[in-house]
């Protein structure tokens, strides 16, 4: 059975959305889209109008490239002023046999979060982390076992209902279906999870246009989170204030022409522009990156110490991600500065290489891993929604040269 998810993150620099199939196991994007975002600053929307724009444009998009409607998404939500609980809760096993089943574990789960529904924050994920049989065995994985009650322990996290609601309701009103929210550092995480990542304590860190995610996630459950106020505008500023360039300008000398470290740097290499005093400056990139990597530098020690305040754990492994990671050279400096178990994400799934659709990828995978701990099945298109995106493939397909990059097209 085809299974097709569509979800959207709402960035502070773009919209993301991304639609995969999930078929015999494996998945294939079938779309993603981007827009430049309107209306959000650091990660919060503050715009009903221009958000609204720009979502409206990113599903037209991607809707046009699927050849069908969108109106159910899975939604990654801001997780400003995040709360971690540790709660507990049974749930008599009613199969026949005495087999544990899905049914079983989501009303242990249901019965643990009870105590902690309020009515000023929402509860975005509950990840269990162990479960007890008869008040006596505990094992991580209790699906198919046999007893007559099983007990969840398990970790939920909630933000104030503002966060969620700001983004469902902008979404509804566009008559899009919200049916399951999430984080970005979870969707981040699980687009790259391993079973070597879950067996260890890991950093998740997100470098975002005007903020950074720092989040801890032991055996593949996150169990803290810290926002840095601070992401790869800085950069831009950085650029802006010793060469006077205009913000548009500061922008696209950091994205097409600057390297961030300067064994990468040419030192013949030079770009022109006119500045915002209206005077012709010549940028020499060698020059650029002795700034550019000392201010990444500051950065990457203030995420590096910001680990250290979450957590006394030995960290496993510390991955990057964010736009500023794709810059020539960031790499290098994050091995030299964390010396060991560090690295910047490498995505690298076709139809989604850029790093920036990773959290939407990732949300996906964490829905399914849901909806298979409770044995249930699920699919956002019927038969007939899925015969109309799969026809669309066909036909690009049957254009020659575009069909054969049809599955690259969406980097």
């Amino acid at each position: 059975m085809r299974k097709i998810f569509n979800s959207i993150d709402i960035g502070t620099d773009e919209v993301k959305l991304v639609t995969a199939e999930l078929y015999n196991g494996k998945y294939n994007i079938l779309c993603s889209t981007s827009v430049k975002t309107s209306g959000v600053r650091q990660g919060l929307i503050v715009n009903l109008v221009g958000i609204t724009n720009s979502i409206k444009k990113c599903v037209r998009l991607a809707e046009n490239k699927l050849g069908t409607k969108i109106d159910k998404v899975i939604a990654v939500i801001p997780s400003q002023n995040i709360s971690f609980d540790i709660v507990t809760g049974k749930s008599k096993v009613t199969t026949e046999d005495g087999t544990v089943d899905g049914k079983a574990i989501f009303n242990s789960i249901g019965n643990a979060i009870k105590s902690k529904i309020t009515n000023e924050t929402e509860i975005v994920t509950t990840n269990p982390i162990e479960y007890k049989l008869d008040n006596k065995t505990k094992v991580k994985d209790a699906l198919g076992l046999k007893a007559k009650e099983i007990s969840s322990r398990v970790v939920i996290s909630s933000v104030p209902k503002k966060n969620v609601y700001s983004v469902v309701n902008i979404l509804e009103n566009l008559g899009i279906e919200v049916i399951d929210i999430c984080f970005s550092s979870i969707g981040n995480y699980y687009a790259i999870k391993t079973p070597e990542l879950d067996s260890k304590v890991v950093a998740m860190v997100d470098i975002g246009e005007e903020k950074t995610n720092v989040a801890i996630l032991n055996k593949g459950v996150m169990i803290k989170e810290s926002i840095l106020p601070f992401g790869g505008n800085v950069l831009d500023d950085e650029i802006a204030f010793n060469y006077k360039t205009k913000d548009a300008d500061s922008r696209k000398i950091k994205e097409e022409f600057a390297v961030v470290n300067r064994k990468y740097a040419d030192v013949d290499e030079n770009y022109k522009c006119i500045n915002r005093i209206n005077q012709e400056v010549i940028i020499n990139q060698y020059r650029l990156a002795e700034i550019l990597e000392k201010k990444a530098v500051e950065m990457l020690k203030s995420i590096k110490n910001e680990i250290n305040n979450l957590t006394k754990r030995e960290i496993g492994y510390i991955i990057i991600t964010g736009g500023i990671t794709t810059m020539q050279g960031f790499n290098t400096i994050v091995e030299e500065l964390f010396v060991r178990n560090a690295t910047v994400m490498n995505l690298g799934i076709i139809g989604i290489r850029n790093n920036k659709y990773a959290c939407s990828y990732g949300v996906i995978k964490y829905f399914v891993e849901k909806l298979d701990l409770r044995e249930k099945k699920y699919t956002m298109y019927g038969d007939e929604k899925i015969e109309e995106i799969m026809s669309t493939r066909k036909k690009i397909g049957a254009t020659g040269v575009l069909g054969k990059v049809f599955d690259k097209i969406f980097d």
